[in-house]
């Protein structure tokens, strides 16, 4: 098993974890919703952070640091959703001959 591959289902326990416990920032606890503000698991260790609150300087490198990280797990063909980075196809892209 691949470091990338390790990363990637780490990330998704992550965000299942966070699935269970409630669906709130966890810098301002706002709570997502459809008039509420929209969730990325972005945050520290995987937690779910409203744009505002990521934005700030204080978790700013910490945003990048866990996107990157996801992107990079991915693999080089991503789709960028809300769940944050999914792989288009496990077995990446069929060229065409």
């Amino acid at each position: 098993m691949t470091r990338a591959v390790r990363k990637y289902r780490a990330a998704v326990r992550g965000f299942i974890r966070n699935l269970r416990a409630g669906r709130v920032c966890s810098v301002c606890k706002a709570p997502q919703g459809p008039r509420a503000r929209e969730l990325r698991p972005y945050g520290a260790g995987g937690a779910l952070i409203c744009f505002e609150c990521a934005m700030t300087p204080q978790h700013r490198k910490t945003t990048d640091r866990e996107f990157g990280a996801r992107l990079e797990a991915a693999g080089p063909h991503a789709l960028l959703t809300p769940d944050g980075p999914t792989p288009i196809r496990p077995g990446g892209i069929r060229r065409r001959k």
